[in-house]
């Protein structure tokens, strides 16, 4: 368990800190409160400006950010190309849809097409359903840290966005 949250944590420093930069030069931070759920990194997004959080697992490891299909068609997105995805022991194709807006803390994205895909078997293995999985092509434009070393809450973690 420790190994994935080092493994993670590891992985969004060398996203917030690239080689050559100095850590210590960074102007200022805001933070996101996330929830850590059977070693996963729960953050809450909003998309097209809704009220509502959709709750969505950071994954350094997924290509692309993925909105479960069955949000995909109660929020009424709009169908984009299909892609070929490659998954752990498998390949195939699936839709995308398109989000205007996408935000998590500070950060701002869109328009964006992301892979919509049925997530049930994702929310099976946390505390409660996943909305979707934000992934590198969405993490790569925000510099951030998770500190594991500051609760808030027995479940709950700050994540720093450095601008």
């Amino acid at each position: 368990m420790n190994f994935h949250r080092n493994l993670i944590l590891i992985s969004a420093m060398a996203l917030a800190f690239p080689a050559g930069s100095d850590c210590a030069s960074v102007p200022h931070t805001k933070t996101l409160s996330i929830a850590i759920e059977n070693d996963l990194v729960i953050i809450p997004v909003r998309i097209n400006g809704l009220e509502r959080t959709f709750r969505f697992v950071l994954d350094t490891g997924a290509e692309i950010t993925t909105l479960d299909a069955q949000v995909s068609r109660a929020l009424g997105l709009p169908r984009g190309e299909d892609i070929d995805v490659l998954t752990v022991g498998a390949q195939g194709t699936v839709p995308t849809v398109r989000i205007q807006t996408l935000q998590f803390g500070p950060i701002q994205i869109g328009p964006i097409s992301v892979a919509g895909y049925d997530l049930e078997g994702l929310s099976g293995g946390v505390d409660s359903k996943v909305d979707g999985v934000l992934g590198i092509d969405v993490l790569r434009q925000a510099r951030f840290t998770i500190d594991f070393g500051k609760p808030t809450h027995p479940s709950t973690q700050p994540l720093e966005f450095n601008s």
